[in-house]
């Protein structure tokens, strides 16, 4: 992102996925002889190993071809914009790593992790939560060789141990990425203890991704921001910070769509193009059609994401309908949320939904929920 010519940051790119491609060659082709291997003698069936976790992939597939088109015009131009105003670049011309410096751009209303953190543990003691879930979530600060390099949940111990580990990218994606990780962890922090009553459930972690992005969105709302976070960052997120929200979820409904199709192939012919004409037209930037297969998370990730997205916009509506805007000072909405958090991975996310009385998935109110964002005055970019 630091090398200003467009073609000689092409010229690299290149030349680095080529060398990257060659070590990944022969280990993707064994992978895919094992697949083929296991598929061939009935060991292996992705599809029925998805529906064992409540996933219906082609069915989310066709979801997600509705969040593309139901955003496609709030996005494009807004997003265009955006970029060209940041990099000078058009849309078609840029790529990935362009992206990527456009969302790391500094914004004055970003929020560190400690003060993420600070306002993470106040949230929690409004809604009548312990900030720690009792003792069981901890916060690894350490800065160590080898460690990942952001910011997540680690269940070690559900209901025992709860890791967010932590270390600063310094981009204006710390202080949401700490709150989705706080509020994953609330949730496997409260759980029943692993060897408890009732059996964990084995299935997607929708409802947990869910819980992740409820706590990342309180950023959006104006009375949390001006009660939890510093004077010099507590007005409306920039309207680029919505829309860096919205590329998200673009983003990973094309992942659905194309992980989807990857899994009901029997070989890897022609899913390299693919991959990059679903990224591209989700996306307008150019995608290498050497990473389709290093884009790829496993346990159905992207899928789980995704129906944490529908769910999250879903509960959030209940919450503000029932509580107000500042249903995050409510003790009555965090007993609700603590009753669901106990539960852990016992219930799928439809019976979530369900006992919520909350209708899933609805499309429109994702999209709406978008919408709403760019739609709002927010500060001006930086230039």
């Amino acid at each position: 992102g630091t090398i200003a010519d467009p073609r000689a940051r092409l010229s690299l790119h290149r030349r680095l996925v080529a060398v990257e491609q060659e070590v990944m060659q022969h280990r993707l082709a064994k992978r895919w002889q094992t697949i083929r291997s296991l598929r061939e003698r009935a060991l292996l069936d992705v599809p029925a190993a998805a529906r064992s976790w409540g996933l219906d992939l082609p069915a989310l597939a066709d979801i997600a071809r509705t969040i593309l088109s139901s955003t496609e015009d709030v996005w494009r131009g807004a997003y265009a914009g955006s970029l060209h105003e940041a990099t000078g670049l058009a849309l078609e011309e840029a790529a990935t790593w362009d992206h990527a410096r456009w969302a790391a751009l500094p914004d004055a209303g970003a929020f560190d992790l400690d003060t993420a953190s600070a306002a993470a543990a106040r949230t929690a003691r409004a809604l009548g939560l312990s900030a720690d879930a009792e003792g069981a979530i901890h916060v690894d600060r350490e800065i160590r060789p080898l460690k990942e390099n952001a910011t997540s949940c680690w269940p070690l111990a559900t209901g025992r141990d709860v890791r967010i580990s932590c270390l600063p990218s310094g981009t204006p994606a710390d202080g949401p990425a700490f709150l989705r990780a706080f509020g994953q962890a609330l949730q496997f922090g409260y759980a029943e203890p692993e060897g408890g009553e009732g059996e964990p459930f084995a299935g997607d972690f929708s409802v947990n991704e869910a819980f992740g992005l409820l706590f990342r969105d309180l950023a959006f709302l104006p009375s949390w921001r001006r009660e939890n976070l510093p004077a010099e960052c507590s007005a409306l997120p920039s309207r680029r910070e919505s829309l860096a929200r919205l590329v998200d979820l673009r983003r990973c409904a094309a992942k659905v769509i194309f992980e989807s199709r990857l899994h009901a192939q029997d070989d890897i012919l022609g899913l390299d193009i693919a991959y990059r004409e679903t990224m591209e037209g989700a996306l307008g930037i150019r995608h290498a059609k050497e990473f389709f297969l290093q884009d790829i998370e496993d346990d159905f990730h992207s899928a789980a994401v995704l129906r944490g997205w529908l769910l999250e916009a879903a509960l959030a509506d209940h919450l503000e309908k029932r509580w107000g805007e500042s249903w995050w000072r409510s003790r009555e909405a965090g007993a609700a949320l603590r009753e669901s958090f106990v539960r852990g991975g016992n219930e799928s996310t439809e019976e979530f939904a369900s006992r919520w009385g909350i209708t899933f998935p609805d499309v429109g109110r994702l999209a709406r929920r978008g919408e709403d964002r760019l739609s709002r005055p927010g500060r001006d970019e930086p230039s």
